[in-house]
């Protein structure tokens, strides 16, 4: 389990600037908070809201996990680009060369959605020199610095909820009908 949102002593770990844990009724959730958040220009995408999570002190190996799943709600459609991030140096500075592995996910207004992701069919992104090629050139996720959500900046304003983020090797049955296509 990456993080459920049900140990406070994980949320000061796990999740940084503009992200906290919540309540939805009775669950205990993680808030992205979009409107608090950076913001990038992304040229040709317009403004971003970017939301990391807190780096580790070493990238965690998540090479013998097949999936990542997760719920998500929002009060608004919307599309929020979800990454798996891998830094040459976690705790450096955000700049550096870096790659990562891309869904997008599009939560519905209102409703609790599961999705989950096979982590070999996500969309490869590298900026700067390097760092993809001194990780051995991985075709999936195999070092995890940290989980990044971004939307546009037009959605800056939305509540946008997770929970029950985990990585699998196998899926739970439950979870077989809601492998999401990058």
């Amino acid at each position: 389990m990456f993080d459920n949102a049900e140990d406070p002593a994980v949320q000061g770990r796990r999740w940084a600037k503009a992200a906290a844990y919540a309540k939805d009724g009775a669950d205990n959730v993680v808030r992205i908070d979009f409107a608090a958040a950076d913001e990038e220009d992304w040229g040709e995408y317009g403004k971003q809201r970017v939301v990391w999570t807190a780096p580790p002190a070493v990238n965690q190996d998540v090479a013998p996990y097949r999936y990542v799943a997760l719920r998500m709600k929002a009060d608004r459609e919307m599309e929020v680009v979800f990454t798996l991030m891998t830094l040459p140096e976690p705790r450096g500075r955000r700049d550096q060369p870096h790659f990562g592995f891309t869904a997008y996910l599009r939560p519905t207004a209102g409703a609790w959605k599961w999705v989950a992701l096979d982590l070999g069919k996500l969309e490869l992104g590298v900026e700067g020199e390097n760092a993809y090629e001194k990780a051995g050139k991985p075709a999936r996720p195999m070092q995890l610095t940290a989980l990044r959500f971004c939307t546009n900046s037009k959605n800056a304003k939305a509540a946008f909820l997770v929970d029950d983020i985990a990585f699998y090797r196998d899926l739970p049955a439950a979870l077989k009908d809601k492998v999401q296509e990058p």
